[in-house]
């Protein structure tokens, strides 16, 4: 299942949280490149490659955390053994 920004935001007002600009803009993160991996650092990057956005990592680890809460995100762990 794919999402857009504007389901993602109708899922954060439904649940009573707040439609920040950090939120958002790690949501279009997300729904761009749904189709791929990103760690939180690429994220953050995709975000700060954007000139009109500022968004610090500290708040794309906290966003991603309530996204996954939520059931917008799922986290995945990748180990090198």
């Amino acid at each position: 299942m794919t999402l857009s920004v504007d389901k993602i935001i109708k899922i954060m007002k439904e649940n009573t949280l707040r439609v920040t600009n950090s939120r958002i803009a790690v949501a279009e993160v997300l729904v761009k490149f749904y189709k791929n991996y990103l760690t939180s650092e690429e994220i953050h990057l995709k975000i700060l490659e954007k000139k009109d956005t500022s968004c610090d990592l500290v708040s794309v680890y906290r966003v991603l955390a309530k996204f996954e809460e939520l059931g917008i995100v799922k986290k995945s762990e990748f180990h090198n053994d």
